[in-house]
């Protein structure tokens, strides 16, 4: 493990308060990094450059920290991009490292937890899915897993760069191997079969219709068949029909068969084999200058596009769309930042395909090799097979592409013609769509979600629990205005977290957009539009009529694609609401009343689940059988009995 040595340098602040001219910031910028860099040592390690309020403008990576930073003081050869980037520059920190190659990785780190304005990011770095089996069981589970790995409890299969490969995989695993995908506290209150068994996708170990042994093997087949050796499989499964029938156990041959049916029918779609590439990343960039290819000569928006090959066996693939700052790079330099925030916590290949070599391939291979342990050769296919795929995956990611495009001018058209018909001062950027959902005031809650030019922005939607206890609560929960007035005041009250919209859509009338402009006056807000939508007579979609502080109603045409537009965003904040009141009312319902027990914490609650699979069955049960479970003294067994007395 490498340790870093931390230090922070800091240039001398020009006397001036604010700098009138870029020229001038540029400056002072220039003088702060040449103050700094005098106190750098000439070792390798990764340096931050950062604004007036600490916050993060760009992260770098060096071989020798003193001379790569000291480069940017020659501001005349600098790029506008990054002398833009200096100009903004009040400080410098820098983290020393072992080597060059160490460095790779702290950078792509650091990118991807503070998210610096200027460096090039993922916008969907999410984990990739794998298939987890679990390990504490005797007929062990097999289901997805995505986020932290627990490798004490549960063995990984993947990763498979998408939840619909995965999906597909565990269909596959339930029809041919017929295992489990049900919960422990499922599998252990289960008295007769469920309808997978039905189905049959799964041989109902919960009431003993396989014994432990014949799910274990099925447990191994379905391993070895997510690392692609169906020949080796198919041999075993018939060596097991034989023998089941030679010992005249006709069920289990029958299962034997039925298995290598559906193996082979699976076989049979799957024979567009990999054509010899075994364990190997397809990783293909579309790049605004890219002109090599006819295919992306149109591409709006940088993106890079994955396909995994395991043993033979095509995974899935899934596209990243890279920020703007992709713009402003050179392909090889792209592709390079993306190899290092993508194999930060993912283990590489033998082989990565590429349509473009970094600059520093060398140093990546040693930089993969040192952090996962892999041999890895990074390799840009001429001809061949390799070839192939790479063409496969830059026809995957010019659809995506398209499809992003498509969608981001939706949003943008649509945004222009939502200023032109509510006669609002400028386009919106940010657009804001409120619901409130509840049952006669229980389980309220009020829901935001954030639209752009870029389309639903996800990561920004936002619910408020309302809770008419609360110290400071508007209202009770089941009084709509005052919990529109509610949800806005706690919205706006910290704008710093985050950007305030420019349009607030409220679900609802006269009654709820008053309730908002109340809360905006006392903030003195009054420059955010707000515009109610609400349904026409007898709820009728299609009729709405908007609501705007000062207007009379007015209505759309029903075909007019900008009320289509309206309705759209309006039903996602619907929906979005009703799935977080749900949510909530689910977790009441299912809440256990052993959360009420002294003493009795989430580990003991899921033990005790888990031994005896409800909460009947642990009222029914004995001292001595409560005290089975670890963690259970006899006090605490009396204790559990006692409380249902």
């Amino acid at each position: 493990m490498s340790v870093t040595v931390e230090s922070e340098a800091l240039g001398a602040k020009n006397s001036e308060q604010t700098e009138p001219t870029f020229l001038t910031r540029l400056e002072r910028g220039r003088n702060v990094i040449k103050d700094a860099v005098q106190n750098f040592p000439l070792l390798p390690g990764v340096y931050r450059m950062l604004g007036e309020d600490k916050e993060v403008l760009y992260i770098g990576k060096a071989k020798n920290l003193k001379n790569r930073v000291a480069s940017y003081t020659n501001v005349n050869e600098l790029s506008y991009r990054i002398r833009r980037m200096v100009s903004n520059v009040h400080s410098v920190v820098f983290s020393v490292v072992p080597s060059e190659s160490a460095a790779i990785f702290l950078e792509a780190d650091l990118i991807r937890t503070l998210k610096p304005m200027y460096n090039v990011a993922l916008k969907d770095a999410t984990p990739f899915v794998s298939i987890s089996i679990s390990k504490d069981h005797d007929f062990p589970r097999v289901a997805r897993h995505r986020g932290v790995f627990n490798h004490e409890k549960e063995e990984y299969c993947g990763p498979f760069s998408s939840a619909k490969s995965v999906d597909e995989a565990l269909l596959n695993i339930y029809k041919i191997f017929k295992l489990r995908g049900c919960s422990d506290s499922c599998f252990a209150k289960r008295t007769r079969p469920c309808l997978q068994y039905d189905m049959k996708r799964c041989s109902a170990p919960c009431v003993g219709k396989i014994d432990k042994q014949e799910y274990a093997d099925a447990v191994k087949h379905s391993k070895d068949f997510l690392a692609g050796k169906v020949v080796c499989i198919r041999d075993c499964l018939k060596k097991e029909m034989l023998a089941a029938s030679d010992d005249l156990a006709f069920e289990k041959a029958a299962r034997c068969r039925d298995s290598i049916r559906n193996l082979e029918r699976l076989s049979d779609i799957e024979k567009e084999t990999t054509g010899g590439l075994q364990d190997v990343d397809v990783i293909v960039l579309l790049h605004g200058e890219n002109t090599e290819h006819s295919i992306v000569q149109e591409t709006a928006f940088p993106c890079v596009y994955t396909l995994i090959i395991r043993n033979n066996t095509y995974l899935g693939g899934d596209t990243f769309f890279l920020n703007n700052e992709a713009n402003y790079l050179t392909p090889s330099e792209n592709i390079e930042a993306f190899i290092q925030q993508f194999y930060l916590d993912r283990t590489p290949p033998r082989r990565i395909l590429l349509n473009y070599l970094p600059e520093n391939q060398d140093l990546l291979e040693c930089a993969l090799k040192e952090r996962h342990g892999v041999n890895t050769r990074i390799e840009f296919p001429r001809r061949g097979n390799g070839r192939k795929w790479i063409q496969i995956a830059l026809k995957n990611a010019a659809e995506q592409s398209r499809y992003e495009s498509a969608k981001q001018t939706e949003f943008g058209e649509n945004l222009k013609k939502i200023a032109e018909i509510f006669v609002l001062p400028q386009v919106p950027k940010r657009v804001e769509i409120y619901d409130n959902s509840h049952i006669q005031g229980k389980y309220a809650y009020g829901c935001f979600v954030v639209a752009t030019h870029e389309g639903f922005d996800k990561k920004s939607y936002r619910k408020f629990a309302v809770n008419p206890r609360r110290e400071g609560a508007v209202g009770q929960g089941g009084d709509d205005f005052a919990m529109m007035e509610e949800v806005i005041k706690r919205r706006v009250k910290d704008p710093e977290k985050n950007p305030l919209p420019d349009l607030m859509l409220i679900d609802g009338g006269a009654g709820q957009v008053t309730s908002v402009m109340k809360i905006l006056r006392e903030y003195n807000l009054e420059d955010i539009m707000v515009i109610g939508i609400a349904k026409g007579p007898d709820r009728n979609a299609g009729r709405e009529r908007f609501f705007l502080p000062g207007w009379a109603p007015i209505s759309l045409p029903q075909d007019d694609p900008t009320l289509f537009f309206l309705q759209r965003v309006r039903d996602e904040a619907h929906r979005f609401a009703i799935s977080t009141h749900r949510d909530a009312k689910a977790r009441s319902i299912t809440k256990s009343q052993l959360s009420d027990i002294p003493g009795v914490g989430n580990t003991r609650k899921k033990l005790l689940l888990q031994k005896f699979g409800s909460v009947q069955r642990i009222q029914k049960a004995s001292v001595e059988e409560l005290c089975s479970v670890d963690g259970i003294s006899r006090a605490l067994a009396k204790v559990i009995l006692d409380f249902w007395r």
